[in-house]
């Protein structure tokens, strides 16, 4: 349910050695809640990639071997493609076991390790690599733009996850201990 899979989410963070500021917690905190369709959960992309060329079943090649896997979107934020599958299991040392079976991109701990990592390092937005810092850094945070970061195609999210990451933001520095 909803309140295990925020519960897991949470004890994620609390470990999360990159997760230093507050801020970056709550916009990767409001990223999941929507990417995840508000389960806190890993999932599948809605409609599996159909009609999507990443949807079809295409060649994913890692340590000399070739998979012929559907590379659709899978995670706490949905990462598609074969390469990146690839730069996924590269980055986590997970010696190809994503690119030959991307059903792991759902494991808890994994999907975990790729959102945070993702965000903080730039996986996901190939053009730009945008990454937290390029939103979030000193006195500056722009929750809006931070968007482009996972899906800077997606401007009618824009809005909606800036909200969620204030409400975050808000409850975390609520709960903090002074």
């Amino acid at each position: 349910d909803t309140l295990t899979g925020l519960g897991q989410f949470l004890d994620f963070m609390r470990t999360d050695k990159n997760l230093t500021d507050v801020r970056h917690a709550a916009y990767f905190m409001a990223t999941v809640y929507k990417e995840t369709w508000y389960t806190w959960r890993p999932i599948d992309e809605k409609g599996l990639g159909a009609g999507k060329d990443y949807g079809k079943e295409r060649e994913g090649r890692c340590g000399g071997k070739v998979y012929r896997k559907k590379y659709y979107g899978r995670g706490y934020i949905q990462i598609s493609w074969e390469d990146n599958y690839q730069l996924a299991d590269q980055n986590l040392g997970l010696g190809c076991t994503l690119v030959a079976d991307p059903e792991r991109a759902k494991e808890p701990a994994i999907a975990y390790k790729i959102a945070s990592l993702g965000m903080k390092e730039g996986w996901f937005e190939k053009r730009h690599n945008y990454k937290l810092s390029d939103f979030i850094i000193g006195s500056a945070c722009d929750y809006y733009n931070a968007r482009k970061i996972v899906n800077p195609y997606d401007s009618k999210t824009f809005g909606e996850i800036e909200g969620y990451a204030r409400t975050f933001e808000a409850i975390l520095r609520a709960s903090m201990f002074r």
